[in-house]
């Protein structure tokens, strides 16, 4: 079950400023395939990204994770009808109750189905969770008014 994050932001602080320090998370970057990671590449970093699946432009997700860093894409979360990209951060301290923090950077268009992306995030969420029972989660990103009740059961 998806637990609300916000709620134990003071125990995970330190394990966030890591993550912050060490990478960089852009929602809407406007890019598509036919941009090649080459062309942003920053020196340093490794880049992910999830571009739109229709080709339009705008919307999609980019994340720069400085190199060395525990961090790794979750693959089998990714569904081509929604713009999130997951991460899983194993530091090397993490908190002692925490194995993992699964990162899910999330652009949500205006006007898309608020249900379909809260019951993917959830169900996202709750596989990574059965895998990893003891991890931590963080979902941002530009979620144009998506209401957070159903992610905070």
């Amino acid at each position: 079950m998806a637990v609300c994050f916000h709620a134990t932001m003071q125990t995970f602080s330190p394990l966030i400023n890591s993550v912050v320090d060490n990478g960089l998370l852009y929602a809407g970057p406007r890019l598509h395939n036919g941009i090649d990671t080459q062309l942003i590449h920053v020196p340093g970093y490794n880049v992910y990204r999830r571009d739109r699946g229709d080709g339009g432009s705008g919307g999609g997700v980019l994340v720069y994770v400085r190199y060395g860093q525990p961090c790794v894409p979750i693959s089998n979360l990714q569904n081509p009808q929604f713009q999130v990209l997951w991460l899983s951060f194993r530091a090397n301290c993490m908190p002692r109750f925490e194995t993992h923090l699964l990162v899910g950077l999330v652009y949500h268009p205006p006007g898309a189905n608020n249900t379909n992306m809260n019951e993917y995030l959830v169900s996202s969420i709750d596989s990574f969770s059965r895998s990893h029972p003891s991890c931590g989660v963080i979902a941002l990103g530009d979620l144009n008014r998506i209401p957070e009740g159903p992610l905070c059961r």
